[in-house]
């Protein structure tokens, strides 16, 4: 009973402060998993606090439940108490969600092993995310931040079954505050000044200068989703009859939707829409909106930062009224990432473009301790080495290293800029990626340090090694092991069954610091972590990624070259996955050999059929990579050249020549040597429409041509050029005459 007190009458008072600064607290319960929900069971009754989450299993009757994998449920939701239930698995992203969606004078329980017995053992094999090798450094860290974190009690289990406390702690400074009210703001249910300013800056990207985007951008609780609710219904109200809203998960953006429809009376509402009279609100997932036939007033994307760069630069290009909001510090994808690496992006296609920052908090007061754990402990702050520190040294001077995971956990500073690099470099790097840095297994962490500062990193997964039985039920669909991408792409997709006993050091992630990109420093950095495996005995270096030109471009220079690339693309992504691959044996050497063969014996084709959508500047890439595997102009026959003739002189059709033009075509973008005879224009008009089909209409548009004549001029002008370039001295001496 001593025990049930202690816990009950420290809840209580970390609710009184909590409410009293209305700010949050958090009170951890460490023990066996009985003892523990008995008594958050008991917290509940006694607290009678709603509304109420219980994250984990075996919650009490009547209490809304999540599974950890549900957890981006609460985006966008205030809750006055949540439990999480670690005793099962921790997963790091669904805490930032969680921890997230507690409003001011509310009370976060997590409930954990004994903090001893937690620290040492592995996750349960479950957890997709957990640690599977023994180790678990993501826990001992977290354990550290906890016990020294402020506005914060940890009682844990004694041995008689009753409670001590471990640690208590209250912050230094716990003033008093008031949540936040719409007192003497000028826009209704705006509750900060920055929440007008918002609201104003979306209502000018409206109504103002076309191509004129809005960057919005704020940590998590600060008004970003009712901002752009409160400028959706507003917007509305004045005549606007369609807005288009976005985002990874229709989940992210249902808070939106919900204030919308309180300022718009009457209005009819659906999951994901909003009716107002004839105008609507609605929803589509960013690869339904690049399709999107229609003419919205606005489109509204928000989570852009968990949304891939080449989707973004889609939605971009295809809207004149558009505006990006996204969470700064946010558990599935980071603002400050996604706002270096837009930028560029908006400074080249919009100059115009603006930002606006939420700084004030509304769901807690300023200070939040459980908003600076939360920042800490899962690293949502972590940031690169600043530039003033990184001096002029050559990148040849940078030391490449491979870390030790175990030195690594207790080194704050270099752990800090590391994850740092990896946030601002990718676009969807979450605390789950913390975790898996720390724990995941078969993982290898290579960094490059100049003067000691992380200025590149790379994270290295070592798969493959299938015996002869695995690999069947591979081949035949029945089995995907978890990891191990590159030899189940090779073995299950690409159909090459002998991939299956290789080992492969798959570089997942890579990132350079970006003061020095563009000198080198990341093609060292996979230069030495090939030598490395290749003298450890494994057969092939790898990489696997959503497929941009400049990417491809990147790992060609490093030596890897495409091998596969997905036939659909990825639902959030937009992109399709590429796989590139180096051998580091000579057994593996062969499977290079004939995957490639096969993968230049097929694109061409694949170009016309399968890949038909792909960007022209992706499809010129994978072209420029071929390596002798395609057709080639030696191949073209007598009656071909008099065919392309024909075709470049305006003698002939576009349809009676397709086929030998193909063939040139496919020879030329191959070719580095023709660079300079074909302009940017005509080689996408070439890619578009004679290697992809693409419509006459299409390409005409893409082009700013009015249609089918302008485009088959462009193509006849670039056919003559390669003809000139191609044809054999009788050929030429045809031209002539022709001309």
């Amino acid at each position: 009973m001593a025990g049930e007190e202690l816990i009950r009458e420290t809840a209580l008072w970390l609710r009184q402060e909590a409410v009293r600064t209305f700010q949050r607290r958090m009170l951890v319960l460490s023990g066996d998993a009985r003892w523990c929900r008995r008594q958050a069971r008991a917290l509940l009754d006694a607290l009678s606090l709603s509304p109420l989450l219980w994250l984990g299993e075996q919650a009490p009757d009547n209490v809304w439940q999540l599974e950890a994998a549900r957890a981006h449920k609460v985006l966008g939701r205030e809750l006055a108490l949540a439990v999480f239930d670690a005793h099962d698995g921790f997963d790091a992203d669904a805490f930032g969600a969680i921890g997230g969606s507690v409003q001011g004078g509310g009370l976060l329980v997590l409930l954990i092993p004994p903090l001893a017995q937690w620290t040492q053992a592995s996750e349960p094999l479950q957890q997709q995310r957990a640690s599977r090798e023994g180790t678990a450094r993501f826990l001992q860290r977290l354990v550290v931040a906890l016990l020294a974190a402020e506005g914060i009690a940890v009682i844990g289990q004694d041995e008689s079954g009753g409670a001590r406390m471990v640690v208590q702690r209250e912050p230094r400074q716990a003033l008093a505050a008031q949540r936040p009210v719409n007192a003497g703001l000028h826009i209704e249910a705006c509750l900060t000044a920055d929440q007008c300013r918002a609201v104003e800056a979306l209502e000018k990207v409206c109504s103002g200068h076309r191509h004129r985007p809005l960057v919005l951008v704020s940590d998590r609780g600060r008004g970003k989703s009712s901002a752009l609710g409160i400028a959706s219904a507003r917007l509305l109200r004045q005549g606007v009859q369609e807005i288009v809203v976005t985002a990874p998960r229709l989940d992210a953006v249902e808070p939106l939707f919900a204030h919308a429809a309180r300022l718009l009376p009457g209005a009819e509402t659906a999951r994901g829409r909003v009716r107002y009279g004839t105008a609507v609100v609605r929803f589509l997932p960013p690869d339904e909106l690049v399709h999107y036939t229609g003419r919205p007033g606005l489109v509204l994307v928000d989570e852009a930062a968990a949304i891939p760069a080449p989707l973004l630069e889609r939605l971009l290009a295809r809207f004149a009224r558009i505006a990006f909001a996204s969470t700064i510090h946010g558990y599935e994808g980071t603002g400050r990432g996604f706002a270096v690496r837009f930028q560029r992006v908006l400074d080249a296609s919009t100059p115009g473009w603006s930002e606006c920052r939420l700084e004030t908090p509304i769901r807690w007061a300023m200070g939040d301790p459980l908003e600076r754990l939360l920042f800490h402990a899962l690293l949502l702050d972590a940031a690169p080495v600043a530039e003033a520190q990184l001096s002029e040294l050559s990148t040849r001077q940078c030391v490449i290293e491979r870390l030790d995971r175990d030195v690594l956990v207790n080194d704050e500073v270099t752990l800090g800029e590391l994850f740092g690099l990896l946030v601002l470099a990718h676009y969807r790097t979450s605390p789950a990626d913390l975790q898996q840095l720390l724990d995941g297994t078969e993982l290898e962490v290579w960094t490059a340090r100049q003067e000691g500062h992380v200025v590149a990193t790379a994270l290295v997964s070592l798969e493959g090694g299938f015996d002869e039985a695995l690999a069947r039920e591979i081949w035949l669909g029945r089995r995907r092991p978890r990891g191990h991408l590159l030899a189940q792409s090779l073995l299950a997709h690409a159909g090459f069954i002998e991939a299956a006993p290789l080992r492969y050091a798959r570089i997942m992630r890579i990132a350079v610091h970006p003061q020095l990109q563009r000198q080198g420093l990341g093609s060292r950095l996979v230069s030495a972590i090939g030598t490395h495996y290749e003298q450890a005995g494994l057969d092939a270096l790898g990489a696997s990624f959503g497929a941009t030109a400049d990417l491809l471009d990147f790992w060609a220079g490093c030596g890897l070259l495409p091998v596969h690339l997905g036939i659909g693309r990825g639902k959030s992504s937009g992109t399709h996955a590429a796989v590139v691959l180096k051998a580091l044996s000579d057994a593996a050497g062969g499977l290079f050999q004939r995957t490639r063969e096969r993968w230049n014996r097929q694109l061409p084709e694949l170009l016309e059929s399968v890949y038909q959508d792909l960007e022209p500047p992706l499809a010129d890439a994978l072209l420029q990579h071929c390596d002798g595997g395609g057709v080639s102009g030696g191949e073209l026959e007598p009656q071909d050249w008099q065919e392309l003739l024909a075709f470049a002189f305006g003698l002939r059709g576009y349809e009676l020549t397709l086929v030998a033009l193909r063939r040139l075509v496919a020879t030329a973008l191959e070719d580095e040597a023709v660079a300079g005879l074909l302009s940017s224009v005509q080689r996408s008009l070439l890619l578009g429409r004679v290697m992809q089909g693409r419509g006459w209409s299409e390409v005409a548009a893409a082009h700013g041509l009015s249609g089918r004549a302008q485009v088959l001029e462009a193509l006849r002008e670039a056919a003559r050029a390669l003809v000139l370039h191609y044809g054999s001295e009788a050929v030429r001496e045809q031209v002539k005459e022709i001309k």
